[in-house]
């Protein structure tokens, strides 16, 4: 039996090898694309910035991620995804901050350019937690992660919060309405899942094609509950 499982898991292995560089090659390409997305997003704050046309347009951004944009929610639990000590930070102007970055996180300098006094404080606005995935078990083996899930019930936990200072459910989706909501998971769902086939059964479970549509369908739900706390979702990076 164990010589067995030692051949069923090099098959495995063997056949991630072998399918990896088409799949890559897909996200490549569409990450491609959601960098130039980001580029023209970028530049034309720029602009407007640079002609005084900036003064915070919208009232808030929150933040729903994994490592690219984890701003110190992973700084506080028993998790190998933490960013809070050299040489993590030596260009941001506090040090290390749990930032997975030499300084600042794309989410950063959107929230700059769109006018906000100070970076998007974590644990509230920003959920986003390094290792984290679109499915609840990703990452597992690197310790505690906030999932998407998990993300999303922080936020509803935000939101209650939010309405209770405003008096009522209405003013809070009313005020809601007008935030930007980014959204950007899914990478750790392959790199700290299914290609790690020691660890977790999804490559035996799923082809890469079944594997993405169960992705898909488990994202498109967190986005559907995230819509009905409240809020109507204006803007998605």
């Amino acid at each position: 039996m164990r010589k067995q499982a030692s051949i069923d898991s090099t098959l495995v292995t063997f056949s991630l090898s072998s399918m990896a560089a088409s799949i890559v090659k897909s996200a490549v390409h569409k990450l491609c694309w959601q960098w130039q997305a980001l580029v023209l997003i970028a530049l034309h704050l720029c602009y407007c910035h640079n002609f005084g046309a900036i003064a915070q347009e919208v009232p808030c951004c929150f933040i729903f991620g994994d490592s690219l944009v984890d701003n110190g929610n992973n700084n506080h639990i028993l998790s190998l995804a933490r960013a809070d000590y050299p040489p993590y930070g030596i260009d941001f102007p506090a040090g290390p901050s749990g930032r997975f970055s030499n300084g600042k996180t794309t989410a950063d300098v959107i929230t700059e350019l769109l006018g906000f006094d100070d970076y998007i404080p974590p644990y509230s606005a920003a959920t986003a937690s390094a290792a984290a995935g679109i499915r609840d078990d990703t990452g597992r083996h690197l310790g505690e992660r906030i999932s998407f899930s998990g993300q999303v019930r922080n936020h509803q936990e935000t939101v209650s919060r939010i309405a209770e200072l405003m008096g009522s459910e209405e003013a809070a989706a009313k005020h809601l309405s007008k935030c930007i909501y980014s959204f950007g998971l899914g990478s750790n769902d392959y790199l700290n899942n299914y290609f790690v086939p020691l660890v977790y059964t999804t490559a035996l479970e799923f082809t890469p094609e079944e594997y993405a549509d169960d992705l898909i369908r488990t994202y498109t739900g967190h986005l559907q509950v995230s819509t009905l706390v409240l809020i109507t979702i204006q803007s998605c990076i």
